[in-house]
């Protein structure tokens, strides 16, 4: 299995690390992160999966990162518990439709509800959301940070723990015409682009 994450702030990591230790299974075997893609099976190759992500990453910038709050959505039989982000979504949706060619063209298209955000962690019942909202009652996380790369994780099958396989840099800047001709066009058309 293979997932594709974004690291977070420092700041923010030892902040979260608190919570997750009550509410995330996962705490100890990968580290908070804004979630891209997975966890997805992969078949093929691994280095051409490496280059193709290299390549996205050459076409994509940057992206700052807001957010302010914490909230908590349904899933599945419980509970969320999320820090949705404000500013950067869009970037972070484009990046993931656009890893989601080449090599990784089969994985289903991102569900119409995808927000980026970092968890942290899920309830099971709506007592286990009563007793998390007094205790997150005072936390109120405002941070905005710059995230310059990605990151492809794997899990072998050989036990619960993710190893980072390799970091990919965010490294557009002012796009050339090269970048443009490999990055999809994920905004609506401007009709009024061309009016004289």
């Amino acid at each position: 299995m293979l997932m594709v994450i974004a690291p977070i702030a420092t700041e923010l990591a030892a902040a979260v690390q608190i919570y997750r230790h009550q509410y995330d299974s996962t705490v100890g075997i990968i580290p908070p992160h804004i979630r891209i893609i997975g966890p997805f099976p992969f078949s093929g190759s691994l280095d051409a999966l490496a280059e193709h992500c290299a390549e996205i990453g050459e076409t994509h910038a940057p992206i700052k990162v807001s957010l302010v709050g914490w909230d908590i959505q349904p899933q599945g039989n419980g509970f969320s518990i999320r820090l949705p982000l404000i500013g950067g979504q869009i970037e972070f949706s484009a990046l993931r439709e656009h890893l989601q060619s080449g090599p990784l063209d089969y994985l289903p298209p991102p569900p119409p509800d995808y927000w980026p955000h970092v968890s942290l962690g899920w309830l099971a019942d709506k007592t286990q959301l009563a007793e998390a909202k007094m205790a997150l009652s005072g936390f109120e996380p405002k941070f905005v940070f710059r995230v310059s790369r990605f990151e492809l994780w794997q899990n072998d099958g050989t036990d619960s723990s993710w190893r980072r396989f390799k970091k990919f840099g965010l490294k557009a800047t002012v796009a050339s015409k090269r970048r443009r001709q490999k990055t999809p066009d994920l905004l609506p058309s401007k009709p009024w682009a061309n009016k004289n």
